[in-house]
């Protein structure tokens, strides 16, 4: 019996995004970051997250697919596959980036050996690096009703995107919207309008939800080197939004309610504001959890 497993460090966005391998005959495992005050103490940190992966996930003899998030192996070790191989009798591991394999403090290529397999959400990355694309899956979405009280709203690190991101805020203010923009990551000395943007001010990821859900339309900028759309691609078309994105994909341009920039003065705000009451069965099916396991079983069978 074949049994997939995904296995990250904590974090809200994560119990959301992935909450569909919270099933019996699959499984999720978030290990407590190694600045945590329980695994600081530790040691031999590889061994004690050996021991929370045996005690979450016992070795019952089953084939363990397991899907390791990147940043994982960036903050505990890239030996992390190695040891769930010696581990589990019948393992195969997959390293899943979620994010730009650049922006990882590690060496690809140790990680290409420690690994049966390597997939990405970014087919930018997927063909730089000759690796398997994979789309990153939206399980846990909450369809409750929300009022929207903002027309648009931006929530993101400022990367080396701050200027863009400022530049489109001056935009929607000259055109009378009422944003609701949350930037993280911003040094002290570049905070501009602070009394209309929060600025690094932490969200959980349910109030991300929130604010989204509070909005007409969700603004999605993309870092320097991506080529696919980020997890506000999958917010905007499952809670029945516009998304307004620089991202030039071509998934982004057959969706009606996504309107792609490359000119800032040029973006047409009436089309951003109508409201699209869709049916989106088709995108929390695009975004499931089984579509990502068909995807990675598809990966292995290449490869095998």
């Amino acid at each position: 019996m074949d049994r997939f497993v995904f296995i990250t460090n904590y974090s809200s966005n994560f119990e959301i995004l992935y909450t569909g391998f919270k099933r019996d005959d699959r499984g999720f495992v978030c290990l407590p970051n190694p600045w945590d005050e329980i695994a600081r103490k530790e040691d031999n940190k590889v061994e004690f997250y050996r021991r929370l992966l045996l005690y979450a996930i016992p070795d019952s003899g089953e084939h363990f697919h397991f899907i390791v998030y990147g940043r994982l192996l960036e903050w505990i070790s890239v030996s992390l596959p190695r040891v769930l191989k010696d581990t589990y009798k019948h393992a195969t591991v997959v390293c899943y980036f979620g994010d730009l394999i650049n922006k990882h403090d590690m060496d690809f290529e140790v990680v290409k050996k420690e690994c049966d397999y390597i997939c990405t959400f970014d087919k930018g990355d997927a063909k730089k690096y000759d690796i398997a694309f994979c789309q990153e899956p939206y399980s846990g979405f909450d369809m409750s009703y929300v009022e929207s009280v903002y027309d648009i709203c931006f929530i993101g690190r400022a990367k080396d995107r701050l200027n863009k991101i400022i530049n489109l805020f001056e935009y929607f203010e000259k055109n009378k919207l009422k944003c609701d923009f949350y930037i993280f990551d911003v040094p002290p000395d570049e905070l501009l309008y602070p009394e209309k943007i929060c600025y690094n001010t932490y969200l959980d990821y349910k109030d991300v939800i929130r604010h989204i859900k509070s909005s007409k339309c969700v603004l999605e900028v993309m870092q320097g080197e991506a080529v696919s759309p980020s997890t506000r691609f999958a917010e905007a078309l499952i809670y029945n939004k516009s998304l307004l994105t620089d991202c030039n994909s071509k998934e982004i341009k057959s969706v009606p309610n996504v309107f792609y920039f490359d000119e800032i003065e040029k973006i047409e705000i009436d089309e951003l504001l109508r409201e699209y009451n869709y049916t989106n069965n088709y995108w929390i099916d695009y975004f499931s959890i089984e579509k990502m396991i068909d995807r990675i079983i598809e990966i292995e069978k290449n490869k095998g």
